[in-house]
């Protein structure tokens, strides 16, 4: 009676507070009827995620009472970071605020009682809501929109429009063309006072035509920190930006008509805390849960080089030993010897009259400069920028973005040619977050030109460092020098001799250009055609080909070609950060289309990107070839490359030959690895990412490495070796090399044998069916102990071995589309099937035998294998055939009889241990029954009285004790009765998909499911009980609709107390289905078609129609 008297009080309260207006509960929304009220810095509006707040707050550092309305960081204790006030500079001068949506759909904040108040601040949208809505999202921006929208990203007001010191991810800094809005960042006039300081952060434009956008930092109206043009990952300007900023946040630059912004986003939003905060700096911060604090990993300015205009004009600042360097630009001298931070003049006047007397010199590490005037152009090809600048005699320099490296624009998104006017303010030495150059091309007269490595735009003969080379330029033998550098410096193609050679002959080839001390040639363009001294020369021919000569003038001997099948209308060769050299049409918006490329052409390495395999459009076939010595790159007896099973295709691996003999087999590609490598150790596989493409156009493997400063390679010399640069000990270091041991060498152990390593020596074992050809001699191969039943196929079985290289066979067939029955069916059909394998491919993996191959068979004598497992512990299944006569199970017709043989004992062990078991019944309770009906349920173990929650064979009774619980060939779980040939089927899961290793297991929340072992997501159920409940709901169990499956979850009583087949009550989720849209869910209790209770909607927190469900929680 006590209880009752205490929940109906408990009631009468809850209502009390419904009544009320005014809100105080932690909820992320506000509606036109909610009023929230100054509560004491705590939040009024908390986000689903929880992590922001927003209430009313007074500054930390203030001894004042004023009140402001602001967002923090909810989840950060002890430490109130506020990232953006309402009324910044009208504060509420006690604690009267209230907030609240008017009548017109604005979020306005009061001061004052009742009839007393005065707004303070409102959000004032140029468009009304119907149906007013403001939220909290989990981002930090508080949002006013219409919940009527569908669309619930159309917001009529944000608070990230009107950001105040602080930059959270997901915010716009910049422009909004259209309506004419600059988000940009203000500072706190004081640590207690959140108005207006002196300092802002944003964007700033080109007028008029908004070309050319910079992000500044000013004082004022003085600029304090250019960050220069965005560049595709970064801003020009920073030069110091930690690496470890941009791996863990993504920085994006937009510029169009409508928008020009600056936006970031962290990777893990919720593990990782970040802001951009401004004070009298900008800092990136982070927080650190362990010290509680925020921690700055990125500051500008950084250093006093990164001060604006810190050397005066035509002067660069270069940083030694943390000291500011003032340095002239090429062509310019110091207008006072004495103080270099005056800046600079030239040295030598431009020739206005006779323009072709000025050249340009290319610096490509010169942060963008500034200057009083620029222009640029979206469209300029290199020669139109470079001749625009020469046109106007106060072109003081330009820049120009080739854009070849598939990257946005080094200069500015949408910019490809910018002219600098008159003096060039505030540059430095720098390179891109990730040492990428930025190419400033300064204007210098002719007489200044004498000094060596200036770049001579016109010249026709070139030595200087770049990336391409266009018709009519020619590039000569420079002594081992590169003569083109890829943009990141990585790679450099030149002419060189082997270091280990004692001749003259050179070769054209590419190596990698940042490692000095030990040229590693990665490609050679001649490998059997050398030129016998120094009078190579590499260009562009007439029919766009790229082409190697020996020899001068007109006794020029063409050595080597690229013969390409198609013709560029502009030719361009280009050398790529990834080491691929690349011939291309300039005038080809697709700069990855390309008309030849060295990456299809390997010698005997490598690279990261290179496809290892066949174009089969094309008939080309991309294998590694060794070196025939040290000192001659031409061709060597060693081979690694994919082969393909004829006729179709199919089942291609990797081999390395010698000569024509197989040396080692990698067995097929199984989704992460190949089969081969058992011995592969996981820090090859967590440095790099392996691909295996199979289509009707392609068949090849590659790679990519997941560290960006990782350097590694391929490499063929008499084995495969997996290398990576250590840049400590200046040596190339082995991580993986194969063949390994001796059982990866191809056929040790010969036919129908695994080898085994054992104390580092190989052990040779006959495979299970088979015994060895000679005793003594178990290296000689085995030979079947019994011939298989090639007249009855029936009388043969299956053994699975799951830790088995895939054997090699002379023939082998695959099939894509077969189901495991029909592929077990099929090697039975053919009396020289000696295995099979077959992929189910549930768990999303790519396949254990071939990419797209479902099912192959093995012919003839089984080669080269060994025990294995792939480098993820995932095992490998072939099906060996072995005669009825020597198999270990007798009277088992299923696919693999061993492997049923281990789910049955498996099942009796199960059922012993869950009890999940068969029952008499007669009443829903156990009692005496007369009956002997037997049924397969769930029931709750730890409670003395047996209660039934669960039924599998409702309506279809076992009448005697001859039931028999297993998994069939198809992975389902089956129920019959009868015995020996007589068995019937009584109930099934019915999966409709199939587990390569099915497992049913009982769950603790009484969830019996079928899923697959393999699977390593173990939720991911094939099939559950509680998607097929009886009349018991237990925690957990889902009541309602799977619309995707059509699958209607519902309660159904029992038929009688000692039937548990389906009653006339039913209890479930009805939908509103003349509309077809599944609106209106209600749920109902049905007595047949009668309805005998309506529970109607849900509330938020119960349904509506059931007050003592309240009551009762």
């Amino acid at each position: 009676m006590e209880l009752v008297s205490f929940m109906v009080t408990l009631l009468v309260v809850l209502s009390l507070f419904s009544l009320s207006r005014t809100t105080f509960a932690v909820v992320d929304t506000i509606r036109e009827s909610d009023i929230m009220r100054d509560n004491n810095n705590t939040a009024l509006l908390v986000p689903k995620e929880g992590m922001f707040g927003l209430g009313f707050f007074t500054p930390s550092a203030s001894s004042s009472k004023n009140r402001y309305l602001g967002i923090w960081y909810n989840n950060i204790t002890g430490n109130q970071t506020v990232v953006w006030v309402a009324n910044r500079c009208e504060p509420i001068k006690d604690s009267s605020g209230s907030l609240s949506i008017n009548d017109k759909g604005d979020l306005v904040l009061f001061s004052g009682q009742s009839n007393n108040r005065v707004v303070v601040w409102s959000t004032n949208s140029s468009k009304q809501a119907r149906e007013p809505l403001v939220q909290l999202l989990d981002n930090g921006n508080l949002v006013l929109r219409d919940e009527k929208d569908a669309n619930t990203t159309n917001f009529l007001w944000e608070s990230f429009d009107y950001p105040t010191d602080t930059m959270l991810p997901g915010m716009k800094l910049g422009w909004d063309l259209r309506r004419g809005l600059n988000r940009r960042l203000s500072s706190w006039k004081s640590s207690d006072d959140p108005c207006h300081g002196d300092f802002t952060y944003g964007i700033e434009l080109d007028e008029p035509n908004h070309t050319f956008p910079q992000l500044f930092i000013r004082n004022g109206s003085s600029i304090l920190y250019r960050e220069g043009p965005w560049r595709g990952v970064s801003f020009g300007g920073t030069s110091n930006h930690v690496s470890v900023s941009w791996e863990s946040s993504n920085y994006e630059f937009e510029h169009n008509e409508d928008e020009i912004y600056f936006t970031y986003n962290v990777e893990n939003e919720y593990s990782l805390i970040s802001r951009i905060f401004l004070s009298q700096a900008i800092d990136y911060v982070r927080w650190v849960e362990e010290q509680e604090v925020w921690e700055s990993y990125y500051r500008i300015p950084g250093d006093i080089c990164d001060n604006y205009g810190t050397c005066g004009a035509n002067s660069k600042c270069i940083i030694v030993d943390d000291h500011p360097i003032c340095q002239c630009l090429e062509g310019f001298e110091p207008k006072n010897k004495n103080n270099l931070s005056q800046g600079c003049m030239r040295n030598s006047f431009v020739s206005c009259n006779d323009k072709e007397k000025d050249m340009f010199y290319l610096n490509s590490e010169l942060k963008v400069p500034e200057t009083k005037y620029t222009w640029a152009s979206k469209s300029m090809k290199h020669d139109e920028c470079n001749a625009k600048c020469l046109s106007n005699c106060s072109c003081t320099a330009y820049g120009y973005n080739s854009n070849l490296d598939g990257s946005k624009s080094e200069l500015a998104i949408g910019t490809e040619c910018v002219l600098w006017f008159g003096d060039l303010f505030d540059t430095r030495n720098s390179k891109g977050t990730y040492g990428r150059q930025q190419n400033v091309y300064l204007r210098i007269p002719f007489s200044t030109t004498v000094l060596i490595g200036y770049y001579i735009y016109r010249r026709r003969y070139i030595n200087a460092v770049v990336d391409t080379l266009r018709p009519p330029e020619i590039m000569r033998d420079s002594n081992n020098t590169a003569l083109l550098v890829s943009k990141e410096g990585m790679f450099g193609l030149g002419f060189f001799t082997p270091t280990a050679s004692s001749s003259k002959n050179r070769y054209l080839g590419i190596w990698y250009n940042n490692i000095t001390g030990n040229q590693t040639v990665v490609w050679v363009a001649n490998r059997c055609e050398p030129i016998k001294d120094s009078s190579g020369s590499l260009s562009i021919n007439d029919k766009g080909d790229l082409v190697l000569f020996s020899g001068q003038s007109n006794n020029r001997v063409l050595v080597w070609s690229s013969n390409s099948s198609k013709q560029a209308k502009e030719p361009l060769v280009q050398l790529l950060d990834n080491g691929n050299l690349v011939l291309r049409d300039e005038k080809d918006a697709n700069t990855t289309k390309y008309l030849w490329e060295s990456f299809d052409y390997p010698t005997d390495t490598m690279l990261p990107g290179i496809k290892l395999g066949w174009d089969l459009r094309r008939g080309l076939n991309r294998r590694l070839s060794s070196w025939k010595s040290s000192d001659d790159p031409c061709h060597g007896d060693y081979t690694y490359g994919i082969e393909l099973g004829e006729p179709n295709n199919t089942f291609p691996q990797l081999i390395i030959r010698n000569g024509s003999s197989i040396l080692y087999r990698e067995g097929p590609w199984r989704g992460v690895s190949f089969s081969g490598p058992a011995n592969f150790v996981k820090v090859a596989w967590q440095m790099s990412d392996y691909i295996f493409v199979e289509n009707d156009d392609e068949i090849y493997f590659t790679y990519n490495t997941q560290i960006k400063s990782l350097i590694s390679r391929i490499f063929l010399s008499q084995a495969i070796d997996y290398m990576k640069w250590t840049e400590a000990q200046e040596v190339w270091e082995s991580y993986y090399k194969i063949p390994l041991d001796q059982c990866d060498n191809y056929g040790t152990c010969k036919a129908n044998a695994k080898c085994i390593m054992v104390d580092n020596k190989p052990v040779c074992q006959c495979l299970e069916g088979y015994e060895p050809k000679k005793r003594k001699n178990l290296f000689e191969g085995c030979v079947r102990n019994s011939v298989v039943n090639c007249q009855d196929p029936e009388k043969d079985v299956f053994h699975l071995t799951s830790e088995l290289k895939v054997p090699e066979t002379k023939y082998a067939w695959a099939n894509k589309s077969m189901n495991l029955g029909e592929c077990n069916a099929k090697c039975l059909s053919n009396c020289s099937c000696t295995a099979y394998g077959y992929n189910s491919n549930l768990d999303g993996n790519n396949s254990d035998l071939g990419i797209g191959t479902e099912c192959v068979l093995l012919f003839g004598d089984l080669f080269d294998t060994r025990n294995n497992k792939d480098i993820y512990g995932r095992e490998q299944n072939v099906y060996l055939r072995i005669p009825f006569s020597t198999s270990d199970l007798k009277g088992t017709n299923n696919v693999s009889k061993v492997k049923i043989a281990v789910i049955i004992v498996a099942v009796i062990v199960f059922i012993g241990l869950v009890l999940i078991g068969y029952y008499i019944c007669r009443r829903r309770y156990i009692n005496d029954s007369s009956s002997n009906n037997r049924y397969l349920g769930i029931w709750y173990k730890n409670i003395a009285v047996q209660t039934v929650v669960w039924v599998a064979n409702r309506c279809e009774p076992i009448i005697d004790s001859s039931a028999l619980l297993t998994i069939d060939n198809i992975g389902n779980l089956v129920l019959f009765s009868g015995k020996n040939n007589k068995s019937v089927l009584i109930w099934s899961t019915n999966s409709s998909k199939q587990a390569r290793e099915p497992l049913v297991q009982l769950l603790d929340n009484g969830n019996l499911v079928l899923r697959d072992e393999k699977d390593a997501n173990t939720t991911k159920y094939l099939w559950e009980s509680f998607d097929y409940p009886t009349d018991t709901m237990i925690p957990g169990m889902k009541l309602g609709w799977d619309l995707k499956r059509g699958l209607n979850r519902r309660l159904s009583s029992w038929k009688s107390s000692d039937d548990p087949c389906h009653g006339d009550f039913t209890y479930g989720i009805e939908l509103d289905e003349p509309h077809h849209d599944h609106t209106y869910p209600q749920l109902f209790i049905r007595n047949g078609s009668a309805k005998l209770f309506r529970e109607a909607p849900w509330e938020g927190i119960s349904f509506s129609g059931d007050s003592s469900t309240v009551s009762a929680s």
